[in-house]
């Protein structure tokens, strides 16, 4: 703020939520009074409440849509007769790319960007600013588990505040008002890493610009043919080939070193929520080329009990949820305590013997 004013600049700071209109405007009919007309709007406001979609109700929606949507709303309608010639808003790259676990976050900055194309096509300024991973400053430096989750996903690809300040400078010194420009992201993005955390850039719509970034040999020579890994071996010995890829992935995402993690330990007991459930599922799709049914990390979600579902999938790929369901109800019917190896044992017990009488009726 200082700066600010040794710049020579006039400030005024109020304390208002800007999605109450009537406080927002209580604001602006000050400035107008001490400042003169609104000359520029910028939204820059941002509340995350991140859970998987399954799990987010009604309140924590509200919350992450409302400094975005209803804040930008009455910007918009309180400043209808004031000569704007900036109106910015701050969206993510994560609404380009996706990011599981902020549906909310991204409906919110799809809401916004929709705005700013609307107020193009009406002959009015407006932008949205989708940016990436800022590394040195603002609230993902602030929070690290939060940054290194949005790194991730943009492949460990981070700007910094000066770069990012640049970039801005640039796009709004070219004064360019065309509609397909309403919206620009601004995010190094390693293209190689994000499709391999991210299901939704194997869809067509990021074909052209994966096939732009030519994307490496690594990139693909990381899948696994896991049939042909267990072919030959019976339910046990293909079910802990399977456990013991699968460690390697829980050992990145949990950052632990793979001897630290047993595959009859249940995932949960070792720090393992349902986002990273979920990114689990995307990575063994990924690697592994079979589809799993969403992992649900509970008390009795162990390695060996995923295992016993892909190895299932494999042999019947009609068969890996009914596996998953085999699995969970025995857990639960022999109750907390029991010895999660007895369990994983029962489990492919229960299995095999629904396998055979499959056959049988066949």
């Amino acid at each position: 703020m200082k700066r600010l004013r040794d710049a020579g600049a006039e400030v005024k700071v109020f304390a208002c939520d800007a999605s109450d209109e009537a406080a927002l405007k209580k604001a602006l009919d000050e400035t107008r009074k001490e400042l003169g007309p609104i000359g520029g709007m910028w939204n820059v406001a941002m509340v995350l409440r991140d859970s998987l979609l399954a799990n987010l109700d009604a309140e924590n929606f509200t919350e992450a849509l409302k400094p975005k949507i209803d804040a930008a709303a009455a910007m918009e309608k309180l400043t209808a007769n004031d000569p704007v010639g900036d109106f910015v808003v701050y969206s993510s790259a994560t609404t380009v790319i996706g990011n599981p676990g902020q549906s909310n976050y991204v409906a919110a900055n799809s809401w916004l960007e929709a705005l700013m194309r609307k107020r193009r096509a009406a002959g009015k300024p407006g932008l949205a600013i989708a940016w990436g991973a800022l590394g040195d400053v603002g609230y993902l430096a602030r929070t690290g588990e939060v940054k290194e989750k949005i790194q991730k996903r943009l492949g460990y690809a981070t700007l910094s505040g000066a770069e990012a300040l640049e970039g801005l400078g640039r796009v709004l010194a070219q004064g360019d008002m065309r509609l397909e420009t309403g919206v620009v992201t601004i995010a190094p993005i390693d293209w190689g890493q994000a499709r391999r955390d991210l299901a939704y850039l194997s869809s067509p719509t990021f074909t052209q610009v994966l096939a732009d970034a030519e994307m490496g040999p690594q990139d693909s020579g990381e899948q696994v043919d896991l049939a042909a890994l267990v072919r030959g071996k019976d339910a046990r010995e293909a079910r802990d080939i399977v456990a013991e890829a699968l460690t390697s992935e829980v050992a990145r995402i949990l950052k632990l070193p793979a001897k630290e993690i047993s595959p009859q330990r249940p995932l949960a007991e070792l720090g393992m929520d349902s986002l990273m459930g979920l990114e689990l599922r995307m990575s063994v799709e990924r690697r592994f080329d079979i589809d799993l049914p969403l992992v649900a990390i509970g008390d009795s979600t162990t390695l060996l009990t995923i295992a016993q579902t892909i190895v299932s999938r494999i042999h019947e790929p009609d068969a890996g949820e009914a596996a998953a369901v085999n699995s969970d109800l025995a857990a639960r019917h022999i109750g907390d305590d029991v010895d999660h190896a007895e369990l994983a044992e029962f489990s492919e017990a229960v299995e095999a013997r629904r396998l055979s009488m499959g056959r049988a009726n066949a």
